[in-house]
């Protein structure tokens, strides 16, 4: 197995399974589910998860019990948005729009109005927003 800083992303896929993907591009398919279904003889419900792998190939035998350093967060963590009267121009624009926007429900946002939005917040709101290459875009029109 490899170690724990290679590890670069795990992502959910839809159905339960996790994608994990390591640094040297290598992925590996588990699903989470996986085990406890094996247990009561329950048959996997796509394609997906019967070819993910059960999650224990993940860990090891040995704990390992190196303590670590916390992280000090750069925020705080009681900081809340400025109210609207207070901000103005494409800052409020995406102010309104996020408010608009339907948090409760799983990918039930405009994914590009909401990176658009975290976007000017990160990269200050008079950062362009980066433009997509010609090829990606018309394949995306298709």
């Amino acid at each position: 197995m490899a170690p724990p800083e290679l590890f670069t992303t795990l992502t959910r896929n839809p159905g339960g399974s996790y994608t994990l993907r390591y640094g040297n591009g290598i992925l590996k398919h588990f699903d989470s589910a996986g085990r406890i279904q094996q247990i009561f003889g329950i048959p996997q419900r796509t394609r997906a998860l019967e070819a993910a792998r059960a999650m224990t190939s993940i860990f090891t035998d040995k704990p390992n019990l190196t303590p670590y350093d916390k992280l000090t967060p750069g925020v705080a963590l009681d900081e809340m948005n400025p109210p609207l009267k207070a901000i103005a121009g494409r800052q409020l624009q995406a102010a309104r729009q996020s408010m608009a926007m339907n948090f409760k429900d799983i990918d039930d946002i405009p994914a590009d109005i909401f990176n658009r939005v975290l976007w000017g917040d990160a990269m200050g709101w008079n950062t362009p927003y980066p433009k997509l290459p010609k090829s990606r875009r018309e394949s995306d029109e298709r």
